[in-house]
């Protein structure tokens, strides 16, 4: 039982189309030197993950990059208001359902972080419980310290990292 996917086009890029699980497609195919035409055909694009945020983009042709959960509202739901972002309701960047997207202020994407446990601020470990880690090292991993301190292993060894190099003065 296959359902038909069904194409948005994006607006101002010609050939190019997103569906509601937030994939892109394009319909541009290069002929060598015969130059890219449109074909009937939709080729699923793979999107490039932006290092530190996460978040997907894409290129259309050559001189456009853009942010897939930006595309997928837009041409999806409508133009984003001067101001507004788009915001992934489960604050995970690679998820971009037409569902996960919604229109709001940076406030309220702060404020999605914060209420789903993604915010840095939560993520931080109480600084007197960095001696404790370096004793934890000496017979742990960083994986598992980071486990028992419920925190990603970049985020125990960043603060180590900064615990040390201020020489063990509070952090």
């Amino acid at each position: 039982m296959s359902r038909e996917i069904k194409y948005f086009p994006i607006p101002g890029h010609e050939g190019y189309y997103v569906d509601v699980k937030g994939n892109v497609y394009s319909r541009w195919v290069n002929k060598g030197r015969h130059g890219v035409i449109l074909e009937n055909n939709y080729k699923k694009l793979k999107p490039k993950v932006n290092g530190r945020s996460g978040h997907y983009s894409i290129s259309l042709g050559r001189k456009y990059q853009k942010l897939v959960h930006r595309l997928v509202y837009e041409s999806i739901v409508g133009k984003i208001p001067e101001g507004m972002v788009v915001r992934h309701l489960n604050d995970k960047p690679s998820d971009n359902r037409v569902e996960n997207l919604a229109i709001g202020t940076q406030k309220d994407n702060v404020q999605d972080c914060l209420r789903n446990g993604h915010h840095k601020a939560i993520k931080k470990i109480p600084k007197d419980e960095y001696e404790n880690i370096l004793r934890l090292k000496e017979t742990h991993t960083w994986q598992e310290i980071a486990k028992q301190y419920q925190v990603n292993e970049k985020t125990v060894r960043n603060h180590i990292h900064i615990y040390r190099k201020r020489g063990k003065k509070t952090v």
